[in-house]
């Protein structure tokens, strides 16, 4: 069980070439889907390939306290999509543009 609340997004970057398909948009070269978890202080992390597998599903008596809880959490205290991007472009990106 989790002692912390924190919020996972995801984030996909994609890699395009000059190719032209029939339906006029670019050939994609590469694409890659990042994980990031904001945790309860506002960190942003890179939460791995598949963190969503380590979820358990919410028990029905703590869907009141679990709900309460993250709307305080989302409205008060972090702009989670914010935070979740700035973390993507200066970690996760810049890793892979230079491989």
């Amino acid at each position: 069980m989790c002692d912390e609340a924190h919020k996972m997004s995801a984030t996909v970057d994609a890699v395009q070439d000059g190719v032209i398909l029939p339906n006029g948009s670019k050939r994609v070269i590469s694409k890659h889907v990042h994980f990031i978890e904001i945790k309860e202080d506002g960190k942003a992390v890179n939460a791995g390939y598949a963190p969503y597998l380590d979820y358990q599903a919410v028990k029905e008596e703590e869907q009141t306290v679990i709900r309460s809880y993250l709307n305080n959490y989302c409205q008060v205290n972090y702009k989670i999509t914010g935070k979740a991007l700035t973390f993507a472009e200066k970690t996760l990106w810049e890793e892979y543009s230079t491989k």
